[in-house]
């Protein structure tokens, strides 16, 4: 049994990113299991290994809490099975009812989960267990703080609303081929996977000419099957999934490790354009495929004036912007780019100083007021103020100041594109305090 990590003390600000939270309303998990599969199976399904190796899939377990009336026998018998699992429990008074005891575990947990943003900032995944409608509101600020959350449910407990505001959705039952050898292929007559495959042809059909990369498939997907995950089909993973059928999937590996690229079956794939060598190499050993950088330049600059044109767009009178407000209209204009990359491209231009804010506004990054750096608002003033914090990322790693050549190799630019190289490595050479090489002293 996975354990959940120590919580970090004071210094929790320097902790690893990534820690997650669970979070069980246990009330609704044991009644929701009862009412399906009758009490005699309530104690077998409630092994926790597969849960807690779900939430390891995202990270080190930080904390783990069931929410609960421990009065009651059906609920304080598992107790000790919580205890040796580590998880903490957490005492809330039931409200009696008509019909019984009313569940109050939800407004408890609700309020642990909003306070958690504040107090463990280094817990970025929230894996909330319960169907109750009454977290709708819950899962929405936990996304509007770029938190990931993923949601369990006895089968059939929770609604598609609340299984669409989560990142991931399982059902318990499907949950709980998790830890399970090789999957068995589901059965070729199901309605669900019949559903599901042709959702799929539908949107590879539609990108056949470039092809979708796999992490924008299951947000796709779940846009059409709210609760679709591939466990639910016995898989444990959607590589496995896609794997497994063929005859309408086409899978493409990138030569670096790097995210699938997804092709309907019988569409043909066009060769990638090998990166330059000497180029590939320098993206490599900067680390900047871990920011999503885009070798093609061409490609790079098309996206980076989306961007540019989308901050305009959601730039207030009074000249200030948030980036939430920037990619809600990327993403209202049918950018495909998922919202990890776009925080990455985030990352690069804040430290190639193209914005400007107050240091001490406590609002997250994602909500902060933000202005254009005087000298970064034209889109050419943009698109360079990217490349040179890029350039910036490559030069740590080299061991030499950047000459232009360097700068024109990493970027993809042609050598007709030499004063735009120069500019960049003069900037350079201010930010380390040295001559810029390749470049004549007091040129401009």
């Amino acid at each position: 049994m996975k354990r959940p990590a120590e919580i970090p003390g004071p210094s929790a600000a320097a902790a690893p990113a990534g820690h997650v939270a669970v979070m069980l309303d246990f009330e609704n998990l044991v009644f929701g299991l009862r009412d399906v599969f009758g009490d005699e199976r309530v104690g077998e399904l409630l092994n926790l290994e597969n849960l807690f190796g779900l939430a390891g899939e995202y990270g080190p377990v930080a904390t783990a809490r069931a929410y609960a009336d421990w009065r009651w026998k059906d609920l304080n018998q598992h107790q000790v099975m919580l205890y040796r699992a580590g998880v903490d429990l957490v005492h809330v008074f039931g409200r009696s009812s008509a019909v019984g005891a009313k569940n109050s575990a939800d407004v408890q947990m609700a309020t642990d989960a909003i306070e958690a943003i504040w107090t463990l900032p280094h817990v970025q995944t929230f894996v909330i267990v319960s169907g109750d409608r009454d977290f709708l509101p819950v899962l929405k600020t936990l996304r509007r703080y770029g938190k990931t959350v993923v949601g369990v449910a006895p089968d059939g407990a929770a609604s598609s609303t609340l299984a669409g505001l989560c990142d991931r959705f399982l059902e318990w039952s499907a949950m709980t081929g998790l830890d399970s050898g090789a999957a068995e292929p589901p059965p070729s007559d199901s309605a669900d996977l019949a559903m599901v495959k042709q959702t799929i042809a539908q949107l590879l059909g539609a990108r056949a000419a470039e092809g979708m990369k796999g992490a924008l498939l299951r947000p796709l997907l779940r846009q059409h099957h709210a609760t679709f995950d591939e466990s639910k089909f016995g898989f444990r993973s959607l590589g496995a999934f896609l794997a497994s059928m063929p005859e309408l999937v086409r899978i493409q590996r990138s030569e670096g490790g790097g995210d699938i690229t997804l092709w309907p079956a019988d569409a043909a794939a066009p060769a990638p354009a090998p990166a330059p060598t000497a180029q590939l190499l320098a993206v490599r050993r900067a680390g900047l495929g871990d920011l999503r950088f885009e070798p093609d330049a061409a490609r790079r600059r098309a996206l980076l004036g989306r961007l540019h044109a989308a901050i305009l767009g959601a730039t207030a009178a009074d000249g200030t912007f948030t980036w939430q407000k920037a990619t809600d209209r990327l993403a209202s204009a049918g950018e495909t780019l998922s919202a990890t990359a776009l925080s990455k491209y985030f990352l690069v231009l804040l430290k190639g100083r193209c914005f400007r804010m107050r240091e001490d506004d406590p609002e997250p990054m994602r909500t902060r007021q933000l202005r254009f750096a005087e000298d970064a608002r034209s889109l050419a003033a943009f698109v360079e103020r990217y490349e040179t914090s890029a350039c910036w990322k490559l030069q740590e790693t080299h061991p030499g100041a950047l000459d232009p050549a360097a700068i024109l190799t990493v970027l993809g630019l042609p050598a007709s594109d030499l004063a735009h190289a120069e500019r960049i490595a003069r900037r350079l050479a201010e930010q380390r305090g040295t001559a810029p090489p390749g470049t004549a002293p007091g040129a401009p």
